[in-house]
């Protein structure tokens, strides 16, 4: 992805704000899954106070907002009903075992406990795709200039190019590459859907309370990152749709 890192917080801020209005504030003992630097982290812990974030990778920058505990993706490290609240953002799909990482999120929450997780919807995947080949050839442009892939930011002097860079490029050009771990950039337009996630929670035994567009328009490219303001992120998602859902989820007493 070509987004600044200050662009995406600025985006996720704004979700959270959407979130905590969706459902009339967000109350603690909180859990986070897929914690990254933390800032979000930070953010929720304000509001809620006892809040613990989970990740799975010590990759750089992981934690550097919040205290982030590493799991091992699959089992959560905390006995039942030990939290109010469960919280995502654009994590689910990067999670290969959905069914037991759900199972494990109903296991720790309390009776009557919610879940809200933020995820990329079919619109994000439409507008993205097709988004793909300007940066493509934004790519290409700033490497002919000797700029490096990040933002066209200058790594030294001007070089050429070496082959195997070249070929990574064409073959991205040619193949958008998928954004979770299921299917593939065509695909992605199901497995984005709310039918899909509908599916998804209900057999792992959650009902969905609400789905609620968090009304801001982006793709994973930051087209416009540097002068779309929110206010006219959220009058095109009104056009084009929303990039991001929310799901309220509560458990399904009955289910098994």
């Amino acid at each position: 992805m070509l987004y600044a890192p200050d662009h995406i917080d600025a985006l996720r801020i704004h979700e959270l704000d959407k979130v905590a209005a969706a459902v009339g504030g967000l109350t603690g003992p909180l859990l986070e899954i897929g914690g990254g630097s933390g800032r979000q982290a930070r953010i929720l812990s304000e509001a809620v106070g006892d809040l613990v974030s989970l990740d799975v990778s010590r990759r750089a920058g992981v934690g550097e907002h919040y205290p982030i505990t590493i799991y091992d993706g699959r089992n959560l490290p905390f006995g039942e009903g030990q939290f109010n609240t469960v919280f995502s953002s654009h994590t689910l799909e990067h999670v290969k075992d959905l069914n037991n990482l759900l199972g494990e999120t109903r296991r720790v929450l309390v009776s009557g406990g919610m879940a809200l997780h933020v995820l990329p919807s079919a619109t994000w995947r439409l507008w993205t795709t097709l988004a793909h080949y300007p940066a493509v050839i934004r790519l290409i442009l700033r490497r002919l200039r000797g700029a490096g892939e990040g933002l066209g930011r200058v790594h030294g002097p001007p070089a050429v190019p070496r082959r195997h860079d070249w070929v990574a490029i064409l073959n991205t050009l040619v193949a958008p590459k998928r954004h979770g771990v299921d299917g593939n950039v065509i695909t992605e337009m199901y497995y984005f859907s709310r039918l899909r996630w509908r599916t998804v929670f209900a057999r792992a035994g959650w009902r969905v309370v609400r789905i609620v567009p968090l009304s801001l328009f982006y793709t994973g490219y930051g087209a416009g990152s540097g002068w779309l303001s929110m206010g006219l992120r959220r009058g095109l998602a009104g056009v084009m749709g929303s990039s991001s859902m929310l799901y309220v989820l509560r458990r399904d007493t009955e289910a098994r």
